[in-house]
């Protein structure tokens, strides 16, 4: 009776059995099949940032290998290798914002290898840990900028706008480049957070410290080698087994054509001409390293790449030319005597606050190119003589004739602009009556005036070439000595470029009973810099010093 049920059951039983050895030797097959191909091991990626960082083809170069990193899953995680000055600062800020979005899905670690520098430093913190050679050189922290050109009219090229040419105003191009090292003061601070054991305020500063140096102030995490960040970097993933792949390797054909990375391996200096031939933009930012830069030659002649007209040498001749011999004539006592027979740079441009306020008020301007018509013309009693950045020294004779021009009631204005200049030349007539002008510049790191050679003044002493003046702003000043008074101070934070230490200086002085007045700045009193703060007043009240009515002196 129960018979037909049990078969059932028994067949049953041998499907499922069946079925079951089926899915086990299917199961099997898989796992032998699957097995017995080799697997790929997870790859650290090593992305290779070495050299000048200026040109489109560099920047892509190191934008296609983060991508690369980016979209590889093999890719576990990156090493970046930084040996780099820096270089142009929109491309330095697209490739560290490029590895800061890499760093949000996978471990990176920056190896510093010889020198991350300015730029190269920038990108360096876009890395989870910093790990640097311990005789690598770290920091430099700061901007470098091409000023904007000063721009004389034309009417080949004719523009809708006053900075529609430059871009941004001479003047206030400085507070642009403080927002650039802002920017770059945000990037450390981000970066290195609770880690940073040194102000941003003395980070600022631009100085280069030694691996273990920058270990002790927080700008880096450990001292290493490659190896030491490729180790990191699986801890961080947990990975055991892995492949060590250069991914910037495949992109070698594009770095062949970035003359930026030729120069580099060529241990080449950058100069101020391949910068504007490389960027097109006449007013450019870099985080770069200045070290890298060869700018002996700029240093010297800035004030003529900048000015397209100087008062020097043969120009002066034509300047004021009515009379047969090539100089103009003068009522005696009724004109303003300039000098440019030293080699002076007069930067005529820039000058027509001042040469007008003169002209206004009667009086002209000669300048002479030759020593002989200098003392001539010293003989007819100027109201004043304008002595501005000599770079030849001023002989015995020709020093005699200025001091006896003096003893008749003569007023003398020296003016020195030490930005690239030494004072040696002005110096040789200058100390003849009790000033001194320093070589190098004052600065200062608290208060400024965009950048920290912009010195800003608020103390006077009470004189009447003071008077209607309550903040000065000097665009590179330096210190002058005097056995006479001190009519400018600076705040006591105040360093010396030479001196190096801190303390108040006095960048304008009043000498020889107020007949000589010495400043050591010319911008101070140039168009447009004269237009901050009270510089214009002070042009008019140096108008006001040249020309009052000559006393004995007491």
């Amino acid at each position: 009776m129960y018979y037909p049920k049990l078969k059932n059951w028994i067949k049953l039983r041998y499907k499922v059995i069946t079925i079951i050895l089926a899915l086990v030797i299917t199961i099997s097959t898989i796992i032998v099949f699957y097995t017995s191909i080799p697997r790929r091991k997870p790859v650290i990626g090593v992305i290779k940032i070495h050299g000048y960082i200026i040109t489109e083809y560099s920047k892509e170069m190191y934008l296609k290998a983060i991508r690369e990193a980016e979209r590889n899953d093999t890719i576990v995680g990156v090493v970046v290798r930084v040996y780099s000055p820096g270089g142009t600062a929109s491309t330095v800020e697209h490739v560290y914002y490029s590895l800061k979005r890499l760093s949000r899905v996978k471990p990176v670690v920056v190896c510093i290898e010889g020198l991350a520098a300015s730029g190269g430093y920038y990108i360096s913190l876009a890395g989870d840990y910093i790990i640097a050679e311990p005789t690598s050189f770290i920091g430099n922290v700061g901007v470098i900028a091409l000023m904007p050109p000063l721009i004389i009219p034309s009417e080949i090229l004719v523009e809708t706008g006053p900075y529609k040419y430059t871009g941004f105003k001479v003047s206030t191009y400085c507070l642009i480049v403080k927002e650039a090292l802002d920017n770059f003061l945000k990037a450390v601070k981000e970066g290195r957070g609770d880690r940073l054991k040194i102000p941003l305020s003395n980070l600022s500063q631009g100085m280069l410290y030694i691996g273990s140096k920058a270990l002790e102030l927080g700008l880096i995490d450990r001292l290493g080698s490659l190896t030491d960040a490729i180790s990191l970097v699986a801890n961080l993933t947990g990975v055991k087994e892995y492949e060590v792949v250069e991914i910037t390797k495949r992109e070698e054909a594009e770095l062949a054509k970035d003359i930026g990375h030729a120069l580099w391996l060529n241990r080449t200096k950058l100069t101020i001409e391949f910068l504007r031939r490389t960027t097109m933009i006449e007013n450019s930012l870099y985080y770069l390293s200045p070290l890298f830069i060869n700018s002996s030659s700029y240093v010297a002649t800035i004030w003529m790449e900048q000015i397209p007209i100087f008062m020097s040498g043969e120009i002066a001749k034509n300047y004021g030319k009515e009379s047969v011999k090539g100089y103009p004539s003068v009522e005696e006592n009724r004109f303003i005597l300039i000098d440019g027979s030293h080699k002076n740079y007069i930067p005529l441009p820039l000058m027509s606050s001042l040469l007008g306020e003169l002209n206004s008020r009667g009086y002209k301007v000669v300048i002479v190119s030759e020593k002989e018509k200098l003392k001539e013309y010293l003989k007819k009693n100027p109201k004043c003589l304008i002595v501005m950045t000599p770079t030849a020294d001023y002989e015995r004779d020709t020093i005699k004739a200025i001091k006896e021009y003096i003893g008749n009631c003569g007023r003398l204005l020296l003016l020195h602009e030490p930005a690239g200049i030494l004072a040696k030349s002005i110096n040789s007539l200058a100390q003849e009556f009790g000033v001194y002008f320093t070589d190098g510049y004052l600065y200062n790191m608290k208060e400024n005036y965009g950048i920290y050679r912009n010195i800003i003044v608020k103390e006077f002493s009470e004189h009447k070439l003071m008077s209607n003046i309550s903040k000065l702003v000097f665009f590179t000043c330096t210190h002058v000595y005097t056995n006479g008074t001190g009519l400018a101070f600076t705040s006591n934070s105040t360093y010396h470029s030479i001196f190096e230490r801190r303390g108040k200086y006095t960048p304008i002085v009043m000498a020889m009973r107020d007949r000589v007045l010495a400043i050591g700045d010319v911008t101070v009193i140039l168009d447009p810099f004269n237009n901050v703060e009270d510089n214009l007043e002070l042009v008019k009240n140096i108008v006001r010093f040249m020309i009052e009515e000559n006393e004995e002196p007491k």
